[in-house]
């Protein structure tokens, strides 16, 4: 996928918790365009995405 660069998800007492980091703000969005519509067909509740700054990322 265009712009990420980690996914991972849990599930939650009340729901799933997911956390993506992405290259930019704007590939965020450019992605929300594609899976906020899918999200709706499939009945998920509104989704409200909060942005973080990330300061530094790990990966292996």
């Amino acid at each position: 996928m265009a712009g990420l660069v980690s996914h991972t998800s849990a599930p939650t007492e009340d729901g799933w918790l997911v956390v993506d980091v992405r290259e930019s703000e704007e590939a965020f969005r450019q992605f929300g365009e594609t899976l906020m519509p899918i999200l709706r067909d499939l009945g998920v509740p509104d989704v409200r995405p909060r942005l973080h700054p990330a300061f530094n990322v790990v990966t292996r």
